[in-house]
């Protein structure tokens, strides 16, 4: 996480982590690095395993925290589970970071990014 996020709360830090999609836009030899890395370290015996498997328990944490956050705000939509969609939040950005690096020009990470935010929270104007 971005220091941007750091500190944020509920909705604020959906949308902080929307302008840290935004960024990493600009950054494409980054956004590549990452994508790479975490899809290697999948093996066990990578040396960068135990990296991954502590920093998406980090974000699934992080995110079911600000869900439930937005819950308590009044902006978690109805049947919305906040680990779940923390799951489903940490995929969805990954794998759009994935199409991104296959066409830059067809998908916009950060739009789609905040559309899938917009389908779990009531994300205001």
């Amino acid at each position: 996480m971005r220091a941007g996020a750091v500190g944020t709360r509920g909705v604020a830090h959906l949308r902080a982590l929307l302008g840290i999609a935004r960024a990493n836009a600009a950054a494409p030899g980054l956004v590549e690095l990452y994508a790479v890395l975490s899809a290697e370290a999948g093996d066990p015996e990578h040396p960068a395993h135990d990296f991954f498997v502590r920093r998406y328990a980090r974000l699934r944490a992080e995110l079911t925290t600000a869900f439930r956050q937005a819950a308590d705000e009044g902006r978690l939509r109805p049947g919305v589970e906040p680990a779940r969609a923390a799951v489903l939040l940490v995929a969805c950005w990954d794998g759009l970071q994935v199409q991104w690096l296959h066409d830059r020009g067809a998908v916009d990470m950060a739009a789609a990014l905040e559309d899938a935010v917009r389908l779990l929270v009531d994300l205001p104007a």
